[in-house]
């Protein structure tokens, strides 16, 4: 594990392009790739190892998806 308790691939990218400050918007192909993959790494590791709250988060998201 590297210090500040994060694993993984760093994200880096010589191409990196700044879009603003808002959640919707990476710059380009790679970033988006690197983030993406990050994610599902760490998501999919933290629902194994929390079941019972992967459920209750599951259940949410569905329960607010189906309201819209």
């Amino acid at each position: 594990m590297r210090p500040g308790g994060r694993r993984g691939r760093p994200c880096a990218s010589s191409a990196t392009e700044f879009v603003g400050a808002t959640r919707g918007a990476l710059g380009n192909g790679p970033v988006r790739a690197c983030v993406g993959e990050a994610v599902r790494e760490h998501l999919s590791a933290w629902l194994e190892q929390n079941p019972g709250q992967a459920v209750a988060v599951i259940t949410e998201i569905l329960r607010a998806d189906a309201l819209d």
